[in-house]
């Protein structure tokens, strides 16, 4: 006799994720961000957008969701925060470390501390966003 259809046989391995849940929290998180991107004006709107793309071909395993008041991208932990103003796209990395470390390949971007700034309208480059998000996912997932 069979148990009820709810329950997983018990050839079965399961590790205890319920990725279904997973899936609906990621979706909400997901929709704070989109809820947030929408108060933006339409050129501001665009620029977060655009980042918002260029980070999930990035690290398409990541999930979005908003950490200290900002769209925050998160890869075993917070991976790089984005925020905008009337002059200017923001991507924040969590590691002033990090972008120091890289300050030859920086040259001709505007950055301090942990903070990667960009003209609104002018997207990041995309070979200085590669290396910057795998440096900090890298960092993330061995905890260095």
């Amino acid at each position: 006799m069979t148990g009820p259809a709810s329950l997983p046989d018990e050839d079965v391995v399961h590790d205890g994720a319920d990725t279904g849940a997973e899936d609906l929290a990621a979706a909400a998180r997901a929709a704070e961000v989109d809820a947030w991107c929408a108060r933006l004006i339409d050129d501001q709107r665009e620029a977060i957008e655009h980042l918002r793309a260029q980070l999930r071909v990035i690290v398409p395993d990541a999930t979005e969701g908003i950490h200290y008041r900002v769209p925050t991208f998160f890869l075993d932990g917070p991976l790089v925060a984005l925020t905008v103003n009337r002059s200017e796209l923001t991507l924040i990395t969590m590691r002033p470390g990090l972008l120091q470390s890289m300050r030859a390949g920086l040259s001709g971007v505007s950055w301090s501390g942990s903070t990667l700034r960009t003209p609104l309208g002018e997207p990041f480059p995309d070979d200085v966003l590669r290396e910057i998000v795998l440096a900090r996912a890298h960092q993330n997932a061995t905890g260095t």
